[in-house]
């Protein structure tokens, strides 16, 4: 926020008729520059940092379910459908690396400005700074509840998607023997019944 408020001083200064010198004026525009380049330095780090964590988090993940896989009974796998299965184990994995990034890119930096802004926003005016945080709470309180009623619209989607993905990954592997059985249209109505499934809960799903 301190380049900002330096460009709105000088931008200050000129509108009410300060007649400075462009040699005044440069070495502020020089720690203008300096502070902008030092904040995309520090976001470039920040990502750089996140992005190493999340790959060796993913990497130590699929590491830790490939060996908890061989140790499983052979019948305990019995009753999951091995594509469906696939599917869920990158999901879960993939879920782990997007919260990392989701906290540490988005989250954190949202907060910190945030507090940054109440701060400057209370030194001004204290009753701008208490608007501002009624918007917030009101903000956090409607977000909360869009999550806690899309709960189970998510869980069935997620499984929805589970069923046509493993479908699909089971049909690649046995495509000969869907050929050979005469299962072909057989397979194509499951599929377009599977789709036409999966459409009406993401409708439902963004609907509410």
């Amino acid at each position: 926020n301190q380049p900002s408020i330096l460009l709105g001083t000088i931008v200050d200064k000129v509108f009410a008729g300060d007649r400075n010198s462009f040699a005044h004026i440069l070495p502020v525009l020089l720690v203008i520059a300096g502070m902008i380049l030092g904040v995309e330095l520090l976001t470039m780090l920040r990502k750089l940092i996140v992005e190493r964590v999340s790959t060796n988090v993913e990497s130590k993940e699929f590491a830790g379910a490939t060996a908890h896989i061989l140790s499983l009974r052979l019948d305990s796998l019995g009753a999951e459908r091995i594509g469906a299965l696939n599917v869920r184990l990158h999901r879960s994995i993939e879920g782990v690396t997007k919260l990392l990034k989701v906290v540490f890119l988005d989250f954190l930096p949202t907060v910190a400005v945030a507090c940054v802004g109440l701060f400057l926003a209370a030194q001004k005016s204290f009753s701008a700074a208490c608007i501002m945080v009624v918007v917030m709470l009101i903000g956090i309180a409607v977000t909360a509840v869009q999550i806690a009623t899309q709960k189970g619209i998510r869980i069935d989607l997620f499984r929805d998607k589970e069923d046509l993905s493993g479908n699909m990954s089971e049909l690649l592997s046995g495509t000969e023997y869907v050929r050979a059985s005469g299962m072909t249209k057989v397979e194509i109505g499951r599929a377009k019944s599977l789709s036409v499934r999966l459409r009406d809960r993401e409708f439902v799903h963004h609907t509410w």
